[in-house]
């Protein structure tokens, strides 16, 4: 992954650094100390994260994204902004139409709720779609891992359950089939798996999971606590944790 970082704030520079490299060693970090710089970066590199440094009316960077905008490839691509007040905020959504803007003071926790989800799921494009196949009886049932919602134990049948359909499995249990998933699954109850991707919000006291496309009620057992607490952020959605 590559990502453009645009600034004349080395102390910044050398933050922003820090902190991507925190999430991915792998990841290519390039600074450009201008727009004619970074102009040229493009030409060099395959660009995959714009974070521009942006100034009061700063018509040079508003150039510089329009021309990026106009590259073949570049249409979509995310561009965060750095700012130093709403005003200059509003004109960054407003002109640059940028995937998000950071406002300084920029605090670690900053950093970590807008990029983090960014690079994740750039990595998770760049994966091989992952899919699990379980024979029934003479039949090979295949299905991609993302677009399972959750699964549930049916008597002695196994349920995996998307928003469009049910698939049923024989002679094969919860254990086995949580072990052909990854880490993005993870069991909430003793006849549950559920797809962390998919939870918006996770009820404490009545213990059920809400997941999107989803208007089941997953219930939620107490020994299952302690692992799914450790959830919070999936793809810049924040899970809502209901309490009371």
């Amino acid at each position: 992954m590559n990502i453009l970082l645009v600034s004349k704030d080395r102390s910044e520079i050398e933050e922003l650094k820090l902190f991507l490299y925190s999430l991915n060693n792998s990841i290519t970090v390039l600074v450009a100390m201008s727009c004619e710089e970074a102009d040229q970066m493009f030409n060099n590199y395959r660009i995959d994260l714009l974070l521009l440094d942006l100034l009061p009316h700063d018509y040079h960077s508003l150039m510089l994204c329009e021309r990026i905008r106009e590259r073949e490839g570049y249409f979509y691509l995310p561009i965060i902004c750095m700012v130093d007040n709403e005003q200059d905020m509003l004109f960054a959504f407003r002109n640059i139409h940028c995937y998000d803007c950071l406002l300084r003071p920029i605090k670690r926790n900053y950093y970590q709720v807008m990029l983090e989800p960014v690079v994740k799921s750039f990595e998770n494009a760049s994966k091989p779609l992952q899919r699990i196949s379980i024979k029934k009886f003479n039949e090979i049932k295949v299905i991609a891992f993302d677009e399972i919602s959750y699964v549930e134990v049916n008597n002695k049948d196994i349920n995996v359950v998307n928003k469009d359909k049910v698939i049923e499995y024989t002679n094969i249990s919860l254990k086995d089939i949580l072990n052909k998933l990854d880490d993005s699954f993870v069991q909430v109850h003793k006849s549950y798996i559920v797809n962390t991707k998919k939870i918006v919000s996770i009820d404490i006291k009545e213990k059920f999971i809400m997941l999107r496309d989803c208007k089941e009620k997953i219930p939620l057992g107490t020994k299952y606590l302690p692992e799914i607490m450790g959830i919070e952020i999936f793809f810049g959605q924040r899970v809502k944790f209901l309490y009371e």
